[in-house]
């Protein structure tokens, strides 16, 4: 992701806290004397449509054909290859409706499963005092990238889009992943 979103993010990041919430204080400790940042999971976001997408399925037959196929070898490499030819035309009978179906559970999972730790770019955004910093009574600390790079050079910039973004399993799916990962909705810019 940090390869293709080479967008330059700023010297410092920012995270805003409250005092308030169960944990909190404890959170706060963490971060400031131990250095742990704890991960969340996108499904517990304020944003509903955070790593969420729309799935569609379109390719031609060949463009199924590949695909599938590249998915059996990728998640069944020890099944022989008759038994992986009978699942990828099990895969190509199936309705693209099921297909959609199954890949948006999936990423429900993902969502519930998957951690992340959102920074903010700008320490005077009042939207992030009075929602995150509680009112303006919590605090926001600041990080400096190049003091941390082996962890905080994994940061990267999201994308700012009203829309839902449109992710096709069949066709350049990994290059559209970013979507999923990195799509925010603009009233968080």
């Amino acid at each position: 992701l940090r390869l293709r979103n080479r967008e330059q993010l700023s010297r410092f990041l920012y995270k805003f806290r409250g005092f308030s919430a169960p944990y909190a204080e404890q959170n706060l400790r963490d971060t400031i004397v131990y250095s742990v940042l704890r991960l969340s999971a996108p499904a517990t976001f304020n944003d509903p449509y955070e790593m969420f997408v729309h799935i569609v399925v379109e390719g031609s037959r060949e463009q199924r054909f590949q695909r599938f196929t590249q998915l059996i070898a990728e998640q069944s490499p020890g099944v022989p290859p008759e038994r992986q030819d009978e699942m990828v035309r099990t895969l190509m009978e199936r309705p693209d409706l099921e297909h959609a179906a199954r890949c948006q559970v999936s990423i429900a999972g993902i969502r519930q499963r998957s951690g992340v730790f959102c920074f903010a770019g700008d320490p005077r955004s009042v939207l992030m005092w009075s929602h995150y910093a509680e009112d303006h009574q919590g605090v926001c600390l600041q990080f400096e990238r190049m003091k941390d790079f082996p962890t905080l050079g994994h940061a990267v910039r999201v994308h700012y889009r009203g829309d839902l973004p449109v992710v096709n399993c069949i066709v350049n799916f990994r290059d559209a992943i970013d979507q999923l990962l990195l799509a925010k909705r603009p009233c968080w810019e």
